[in-house]
């Protein structure tokens, strides 16, 4: 949305409605968002300002996926990749990552699942959120570069092999199915033997 001036006591109120959010009503958090809404990037501000614990950071991480504060963008870049946050947290930067427009969510995204530091089950996650934004949010990712090494990536990962058969098909990609399963098996043995699973997607 594009921001428009946030006068003080208007901004108090808000950063306080926020706070009071308690990480489980999903109509309050939405309700957040509406009254934000042209005042994410400020408000952000406030409440990064007042993050102190990591329970703080935790509600911020929550508040910004309905928020989506582009000022956000780096800051939850940094939490997904960092090691050392829970891996709830990092789930949450991604989700919050993965609501966000343009290109440089798309590229974020990107170099997350093709990171080799990124654990399995954050790469099924950001599978599955890039491969359902390619037909609404992100629909310029299906030209991306990047496509095809998300997908090797997402054939070599066990947790997230079905996302990748279903994204091939969507894609029209059959023909190159054969040789990114080739790629994927040269990166990770399936303990299950060929094709173990995998669903093949509904003709």
């Amino acid at each position: 949305h594009e921001q428009v001036p946030a006068p003080a006591p208007v901004l108090d109120a808000l950063t306080e409605l926020a706070v009071q959010y308690d990480g489980s009503d999903r109509w309050y958090l939405e309700a957040v968002g509406i009254a934000a809404r042209g005042r994410e990037d400020a408000l952000y501000a406030r409440l990064k300002a007042r993050q102190k614990t990591a329970a703080q950071s935790t509600q911020l991480y929550q508040l910004q996926w309905v928020l989506r504060a582009k000022s956000a963008l780096p800051d939850l870049v940094a939490a997904m990749n960092d090691g050392s946050k829970s891996m709830g947290d990092r789930r949450l930067a991604l989700e919050a990552v993965g609501g966000m427009e343009g290109p440089e969510p798309i590229r974020a995204v990107e170099t997350f699942v093709l990171a080799s530091a990124t654990p399995p089950e954050l790469v099924e996650r950001a599978v599955s959120i890039y491969s359902h934004h390619l037909f609404g949010l992100w629909i310029e990712a299906r030209d991306s570069a990047n496509l095809a090494a998300v997908l090797k990536k997402a054939f070599a990962t066990p947790a997230s092999q079905a996302a990748a058969v279903d994204l091939a098909y969507s894609l029209g990609h059959l023909p190159s199915v054969p040789d990114l399963l080739v790629g994927a098996k040269s990166t990770t043995a399936d303990p299950e033997g060929p094709g173990g699973g995998m669903r093949r997607p509904a003709p």
